[in-house]
């Protein structure tokens, strides 16, 4: 098996990049969540991995929540 994801542990820093400032054509299909609470990072970084991992079988609530979360920033 081979990993799907990798999580980095670091201290948190307001962000000053916006999705225009990448001009990569296949970001468009990555599914990315910015952290806004200051205890959420485990969760966030689970759900930035199965997101973006296809195959996996999110259930109805989930898959509900990517499509409805997909475009915003």
């Amino acid at each position: 098996m081979h990993p799907k994801g990798l999580i980095f542990c670091f201290n948190w820093r307001p962000d000053s990049h916006h999705i225009s400032d990448f001009q990569d054509p296949a970001a468009k299909d990555i599914w990315f969540a910015n952290q806004l609470e200051d205890d959420a990072c485990a969760s966030l970084a689970v759900l930035n991995i199965i997101f973006n991992v296809k195959g996996v079988r999110l259930g109805e609530e989930l898959e509900e929540f990517r499509r409805e979360t997909g475009e915003m920033s």
